[in-house]
């Protein structure tokens, strides 16, 4: 249906094929598909990662708080650096402690919701450099900022899954976990690992959310681990 839809409208002198509109929807989706990214390769080793809203909130707020107290690249940095810890733990519980996925990153969703409501007061909190800003709304020779780095993202995620080892280890963990355990793949760290970049994403994801907004808030993630989640799964 969506193939005949979009075949009636290249024929029906609709604006929809432009150049400016289809940057526009890239520009717009680029946050969901870099948390996509992430969530990817949980789901392909049989997981899943539902903390990225929280993530997503919380190293937003992170990279604009902290910019009070140090430069704006230590700020984003240390953001990026909590959303790999915040991965590292969930994989700690899923993986190595075996337990199950959804219920772990589900419950750490939920609690990185309430630090995020904590840190804000349940307030937005505004950006106050302009250069943060830029981040997410500038644009190089009419480009924006955000596809660009959705599409190194994309470049990246895509060479790790299709042209290395690790990648095609998920696939071997998400098909048969005792049998890539048997075949001497180390299955605990690769899939630990995959839990690390999804948060590592996620954070990525709300600092150029929070420099696209040009602010930070407790609410932006409420339904982003739902949204991601199903899309992959589709």
């Amino acid at each position: 249906a969506i193939i005949v839809m979009m075949a009636v409208m290249a024929f029906s002198g609709t604006q929809f094929y432009t150049a400016y509109n289809l940057l526009d929807m890239l520009n717009s989706t680029s946050i969901l598909l870099i948390l996509s990214f992430g969530v990817t390769l949980t789901i392909i080793a049989g997981g899943c990662d539902l903390s990225i809203g929280g993530i997503l909130v919380v190293s937003g707020i992170l990279s604009i708080k902290l910019q009070d107290f140090m430069p704006m690249g230590f700020a984003i940095l240390a953001a990026i650096l909590f959303g790999l810890l915040v991965g590292f733990v969930n994989g700690f519980l899923s993986v190595h402690q075996k337990t199950e996925p959804f219920i772990i990153t589900l419950g750490m969703g939920l609690l990185l919701t309430g630090v995020a409501q904590q840190l804000t007061n349940a307030h937005p909190v505004p950006a106050k450099n302009p250069a943060f800003m830029m981040i997410g709304n500038g644009d190089f020779h009419g480009v924006p900022n955000l596809v660009i780095i959705m599409a190194v993202c994309f470049a990246l995620a895509y060479w790790l899954m299709r042209y290395t080892q690790f990648g095609r280890n998920l696939y071997a963990i998400g098909g048969d976990y005792e049998v890539a355990r048997y075949s001497g793949i180390p299955v605990i760290r690769t899939k630990w690992l995959a839990f690390v970049i999804s948060g590592g994403g996620a954070a990525l994801a709300g600092v150029l959310l929070s420099s696209k907004l040009n602010t930070g808030s407790s609410i932006y993630g409420d339904l982003t681990a739902l949204v991601v989640n199903c899309g992959v799964v589709v």
